[in-house]
């Protein structure tokens, strides 16, 4: 027993008064509260340690608890005099964490709040075809994209090359037939448009009736007949068959198609000279030969005999299109100069042709940006191949970039041209066909 008890006891007997002070950290509610306090702080717990739990005194010894509130406590005297207000004690030590307590009742529902500011609307940067979101893959966070062949909106989700978010349909199901409206009033008669291409030959016509037979004209002469080569020997011009059927005699200098070879050995012994734009085609390359007038001597175009090396095209728009700020659009066209391989559809150009091709892409705007950048872009196959990019000015129209881009294409292979602008609102690009116009050639077959 702790010495202090035992003499706590003797003077007690003897009627005599002594005091025990117990540690402000060693009150504790209950013998949970003391357990897990000298759990946390066994170099406290030695035997004879004197500790208050709830309105009774325990004493540690040999590894027990033992209660001593009897020895420590009288009897209970007198209520004595209310003493005077101590000065205020030292700010005790922080006591350790409590239990969690019990989740407590539902409150009650609070006051509604004051409606929140006005959100920004949906900002979708580029509008575009799925296969073509490859293009902005590293573009910054947030940055939206509306593919217009699904109708499902993607946006990035960090500045993570291609980290796409899942595409979130902005479509809505499809509503009901809405009623017929009124009739509108006539439009005004629209522009003329383009000339459309030339149609199929129709069928033959119904054999028409016997002409009355002509006069017997007079007895040929070998001035006024051909001889048997087709050659008059007056003038030295060769009959020749025009195109409508009819027949004429043609200065053999005008005549450029110099006929069909098996090789360059035979074209050379029927032509070692010629002259300037005549042509022939041999079998042994089954290409197109052109007289060279530099060189005086025959060189291979490198084309086949159906129309040349070059599938040509030139286009142009009929009305002016809309651009929206901050956003790549691709440029559409309405009109056809020419297109002599049918190459060019849907306002792309695809190549039936390998080799090197040629492209020129021009436009102006129908309002000039007074501020930001304006860029001209070529496609190949989706993927961006050459961007010119300008900065307008209030005294200077930032349309009419042209980009002259040449580059290897093979058969199949798909081209188009893209505009963006940076001006903060929207902006038109003109339909003038001399300064918006896109055209391209084939070069050099590979």
């Amino acid at each position: 027993m702790n010495p202090l008890i035992q003499s706590l006891i003797n003077q007690n007997s003897q009627g005599a008064t002594n005091v025990v002070v117990v540690k402000s950290s060693h009150f504790f509610a209950n013998a949970t509260a003391r357990d897990f306090y000298f759990t946390a702080n066994p170099t406290e717990l030695v035997n004879g340690i004197i500790i208050s739990v709830g309105v009774a005194y325990e004493e540690y010894e040999n590894s027990a608890w033992t209660d001593v509130t009897a020895i420590l406590k009288g009897p209970k005297g007198d209520k004595g005099d209310v003493g005077a207000i101590g000065s205020q004690g030292v700010q005790g030590e922080q006591g350790i964490q409590g239990l969690q307590g019990e989740t407590g009742l539902q409150g009650v529902q609070g006051l509604q709040g004051d409606q929140g500011l006005q959100g920004d609307g949906l900002r979708i940067d580029v509008q575009d075809n799925i296969a073509n979101r490859g293009i902005y893959d590293n573009e910054i966070q947030g940055f939206t994209f509306l593919a217009q062949d699904e109708g499902k909106l993607y946006f990035k989700k960090s500045a993570t090359l291609a980290d796409w978010s899942i595409g979130t349909s902005i479509v809505g199901p499809k509503g009901d037939q809405g009623i017929q409206g009124e009739q509108g009033i006539q439009g005004e008669l629209g522009p003329q448009g383009p000339q459309g291409n030339t149609g199929g030959v129709g069928p033959a016509g119904s054999q028409g009736i016997q002409g009355v037979s002509g006069p017997i004209g007079p007895t040929a002469t070998l001035e006024t007949a051909s001889d048997v080569d087709n050659t008059n020997k007056s003038t030295g011009k060769i009959l020749q068959v025009r195109a409508d059927g009819k027949h004429e005699y043609t200065d053999p200098t005008e005549i450029h198609f110099k006929g069909f070879f098996a090789d360059e050995a035979a074209l050379l012994t029927a032509y070692i000279t010629a002259n300037n734009g005549d042509y022939a085609i041999l079998g042994t390359t089954d290409t197109v030969w052109v007289w060279d007038t530099d060189t005086n001597s025959w060189k291979d175009s490198g084309g086949s005999g159906g129309g040349g090396i070059e599938d040509l095209f030139s286009v142009y728009k009929t009305s002016n299109q809309n651009l929206s700020h901050a956003v790549y659009s691709k440029v559409t066209w309405q009109g056809v100069d020419y297109d002599t391989n049918n190459c060019f559809a849907l306002s792309t150009y695809t190549a039936k042709k390998k080799g090197i091709h040629q492209f020129i892409f021009g436009f102006s705007w129908g309002s000039a940006p007074n501020t930001g950048a304006v860029e001209s872009l070529i496609y190949l196959n989706g993927v961006v191949k050459r961007k010119i990019s300008r900065r307008a000015s209030s005294a200077y129209n930032a349309g009419a970039v042209p980009i002259i881009a040449e580059f290897e294409m093979n058969i199949g292979d798909m081209v188009d041209v893209y505009v963006r602008q940076l001006s903060g609102t929207t902006k038109s690009i003109n339909s003038d066909r001399t300064a918006t116009f896109f055209s391209g050639k084939v070069l050099k077959l590979t």
